[in-house]
């Protein structure tokens, strides 16, 4: 089709060569740029925090619970680290009326991680800082998963916290746990042997050694296990599922309290949920930044499907937007 209508410009209508390509050039660039543009407005609460608490508001009329993202990630300056901090704990005042209703979720990479990759100690202070104030105006705090080689710093990060707690009592946060990788139940032992809630996720990115089945595998042995674990320890911390596969959902035992789905994302599942009981927790992520979040996103590709995932729930997403606009 395309080569059809460059043929009939160039020797139909006589125009040059670099004129019809750049004509098409420009086409494209504005196809994908609608198409980005329709990603965002799909996936990205808002782009504002003033915006982002009216959807907020608007999720949890419709019974919902809230996580809030501030998009950005892969800092590697200090002072942009602590402006990430400094943002997070003003948002923190900005939403603490709404108490338990809505958490805030953070990225380790986001608070100076990679700062300094053979000392972690300015990521433990500015978390530490976010979890302080998050626990004295009544907030919890998840810490979203990152790549593989980051993951023993970000446990000896909260362990440290958990076991050090002065300013609160350390069970305000919980930690993001990718079933991408085969020793995901090492570190969820670890994980339930010190309290920490732990949302297990199919994983991020994709540095994990499973792929495919292997994953859906190992997510239902990791659920069995937390199943195991509940029976004998009842008063254990709670499990909770990021997914959208109907089957993992389905699937889940009594150890899962909850269940969270992307902002966006399979929306008329997440209602019936709610409107079946359970405790369904939308991740609403709002900023500026929304490219590197959605490049993000796209980088889940373990299955090659995150793409059409998104490019699938366009409609579902719109509609639920629709919804959204109706109760304000």
């Amino acid at each position: 089709m395309f080569s059809s209508l460059v043929f009939f410009a160039i020797y139909v209508l006589g125009l040059p060569r670099w004129l019809i390509m750049l004509f098409y050039g420009i086409l494209l660039l504005l196809i994908f740029w609608n198409l980005y543009r329709l990603l965002r407005n799909n996936y990205i609460a808002a782009k504002t925090e003033e915006k982002a608490l009216q959807v907020f508001k608007l999720l949890l009329k419709r019974g919902f619970f809230v996580i809030s993202d501030i998009v950005g990630e892969q800092v590697k300056i200090k002072n942009e680290a602590w402006r990430a901090k400094d943002r997070y704990i003003s948002h923190i005042h900005s939403i603490k009326h709404e108490g338990e209703r809505v958490a805030i979720s953070i990225k380790p990479s986001q608070c100076g991680l990679y700062v300094n990759i053979n000392n972690p100690e300015l990521c433990r202070k500015i978390i530490s800082s976010i979890i302080s104030q998050a626990y004295l105006n009544n907030i919890f705090v998840w810490i979203d998963a990152e790549k593989k080689q980051d993951r023993e710093d970000v446990f000896r990060i909260l362990f440290f916290l958990k076991s050090k707690a002065r300013n609160w009592r350390g069970d305000n946060f919980g930690v993001a746990l990718q079933a991408n990788h085969s020793d995901a139940r090492q570190f969820l032992e670890k994980y339930l042997k010190f309290n920490i809630p732990v949302r297990l996720v199919k994983g991020a990115y994709t540095d994990g050694d499973l792929k495919g089945p292997a994953i859906d595998e190992n997510f239902y042995n990791l659920v069995d296990y937390c199943d195991e674990y509940a029976v004998e320890n009842p008063n254990a911390v709670f499990l909770s599922l990021g997914t959208h596969d109907k089957d993992l959902i389905f699937y889940a035992g009594n150890s899962v309290k909850e269940f969270q789905f992307l902002f966006g994302v399979n929306c008329d599942l997440a209602e019936k949920m709610v409107k079946a009981g359970k405790r369904v927790v939308i991740y609403a992520p709002w900023g500026q930044n929304a490219g590197a979040y959605l490049y993000r996103r796209f980088r889940e590709g373990i299955r090659f499907t995150t793409f059409f995932l998104f490019l699938r729930n366009l409609w579902s997403g719109y509609r639920f937007r629709k919804r959204l606009a109706r109760l304000s």
